[in-house]
Parts: C-alpha cells; sequence; structure tokens
C-alpha cells in the first residue's frame, strides 16, 4: 500500500513543485500563461490532499500510532504550516494570522500538523475573499489549546451533527473553485481520537467558525 501511494503521489507533488518553481520565476510570462499556472496549482494541489487524506485514513484506521510520539515544539509545526499557506492566503486574498507558543509536547509531528493542515485547508476553502484565518496557541497549567478560526460560511446546526462523518457533504459551498472531498473532517476526528485530543466547535451558519482542539501537556 505504502508503494502505491508514493507512486501516486509522486507526479502530482513533481507537478507542484514545477509550477511553484516556474511561477517565482515569472517575469517573461503573459497573463494566459500565469492564469493556467495558477490553476495547475490548484489541481495539483488538491489532488495531494485527497491522496494525503487517503492515506491517512488507511494508517489511521488500520494502524496503532498513539504510541508514535516525539518532543515537538509547537512553534515548529505553526511555522511549517504559515510557510505552507502563504500561497493561498495571497491567492484567495484572505489575511491568514499566526500566534505561536514555544511550549513543547510530547506528541506524533506528522498527526498533529495534519489535523492542523485539514482544518486551515478548510477555513480557506468556505471562507471569502477579504476575510481573515487566524491560527492561535495558547496554555493552561495541563493544557496546549490549539484555535483555527475563520469568517466564512460557518456550519448550520443540522450540518454540526454530521460535520466528522466520512464522505459528508455540507450545505455550505467550496469558495475560489475549491472542491470538497467529505474526508477532511472525518480525518480530524480520527486523529484526534488516536492522540486524545479534543475537538470543540463554534459556529454559526455565515458567521464563521473557532475549532479548539485541546491536547495533554503530559
Amino acid at each position: 500500500m505504502g508503494i502505491l501511494f508514493h507512486d501516486i503521489r509522486s507526479p502530482m507533488a513533481a507537478l507542484k513543485t514545477v509550477a511553484d518553481f516556474v511561477e517565482d520565476d515569472n517575469e517573461n510570462l503573459n497573463e494566459s500563461t500565469m492564469e493556467l499556472l495558477k490553476e495547475m496549482q490548484k489541481v495539483s494541489a488538491q489532488g495531494l490532499s485527497l491522496v494525503d487524506n487517503i492515506w491517512a485514513i488507511y494508517e489511521l484506521e488500520n494502524k496503532d500510532l498513539s504510541t508514535v510520539k516525539s518532543p515537538v515544539n509547537v512553534h515548529d509545526v505553526f511555522d511549517e504550516l504559515m510557510q505552507e499557506f502563504e500561497g493561498k492566503s495571497a491567492l484567495t486574498n484572505i489575511k491568514f494570522e499566526v500566534y505561536s507558543i514555544t511550549t513543547v509536547i510530547n506528541i506524533h509531528q506528522y498527526l498533529l500538523t495534519s489535523v492542523i493542515r485539514n482544518l486551515l485547508s478548510n477555513a480557506f476553502k468556505f471562507s471569502p475573499s477579504g476575510t481573515n484565518v487566524k491560527l492561535n496557541a495558547s496554555e493552561t497549567k495541563d493544557n496546549v489549546l490549539i484555535t483555527i478560526k475563520d469568517q466564512g460560511q460557518g456550519f448550520s446546526k443540522e450540518d454540526q451533527q454530521n460535520i466528522f462523518k466520512k464522505f459528508q457533504k455540507l450545505s455550505a459551498n467550496p469558495l475560489h473553485n475549491e472542491k470538497s472531498s467529505g474526508l477532511g473532517l472525518y480525518v480530524v476526528k480520527l486523529i484526534c481520537n488516536k492522540i486524545n485530543a479534543t475537538i470543540e466547535l463554534k459556529s454559526e451558519q455565515n458567521k464563521g467558525a473557532e475549532f479548539t482542539i485541546t491536547l495533554s501537556k503530559n
């Protein structure tokens, strides 16, 4: 399964890398070529996200990853994600604000990064241009709290009953020509269960959404 995943993912990753590289050297590109380049970046990113989520589901449903832990600095995870979403922030004209802490917790780093990435991806996907997406970390004596807040379409009461189900299509429609597989929030819930984290949603339809992940320091 791992070999198949690698063989599917590698061409998509290569395509996105080439598109990113060409965009960085765009002095001689005309407007229509730039539009095609942006479309290539978007499609390859969507493909990578889908493949990564399918692989994550396979791993989470079939393997015990709860014991694979190491000391992880929350700031390092936030810094990686800030760089990763800079392009999407510019492309969608959505301001991305990051407020970090340097607390170190013992956790599976890939799973922590993945759960935040999925929530950020959703925040950008369902928020209109000109709004803000915020990634914030805070701490108490025993816990680290990570919050992802947007000013997007929010969730209806009915949606909130179903958001963590597999292949669940909700009432909100993706913006910026994005597509939704219905897997992202299912993966989020699976990961939270694996790392013994809780996740809470505060939202009203058309008034944005705020997800808070609570992680134990121990």
